[in-house]
């Protein structure tokens, strides 16, 4: 019998018959507000799932390692078991969503340049957002992992 491992707002990880290899289940449910506003969109787990294993494979291509192994259905992934740091790094490239309402910026606005903003993942804090110095004093990442995930 395999194990839920994890659950969060987009996916599931489950046991395999290999301690070192996790099945990645998408779920077809969306949220907004840190999962405060959910709702069932039917198929996304199936794009969700697209999109991602489509980037893994072209990082893959390119001799950039990562945890994936393949897809192995419309909606799951079989992956190799890591560690993970509990950080969320998101890019905007327009104003969007919180970013407008924080800064008083205006929805759509382009920026001249990507905008880079991390995040600490937790449901208790409401994923706050953190900087480096906080994340090396929480001991969430090294300064060398930090450097990678910037790189």
């Amino acid at each position: 019998m395999y194990e839920l491992l994890y659950e969060g707002k987009a996916k599931q990880m489950w046991s395999t018959e290999d301690e070192n290899v996790l099945r990645v289940v998408y779920m077809d449910q969306a949220t907004a507000l840190n999962g405060k506003k959910k709702d069932v969109i039917k198929g996304k787990g199936h794009v969700n799932n697209q999109i991602s294993s489509l980037i893994f494979e072209y990082l893959i291509k390119n001799d950039i390692p990562t945890h994936f192994i393949k897809k192995i259905s419309e909606n799951e992934e079989l992956v190799k078991k890591v560690k993970i740091f509990p950080l969320e790094i998101v890019t905007r490239n327009v104003a969007a969503g919180h970013f407008s309402t924080r800064y008083g910026v205006e929805e759509g606005k382009k920026f001249n340049k990507p905008v880079e903003e991390m995040y600490f993942k937790s449901d208790e804090l409401d994923d706050p957002f953190i900087n480096e110095s906080q994340a090396l004093a929480l001991e969430i990442a090294t300064k060398e992992d930090l450097n990678r995930i910037w790189d």
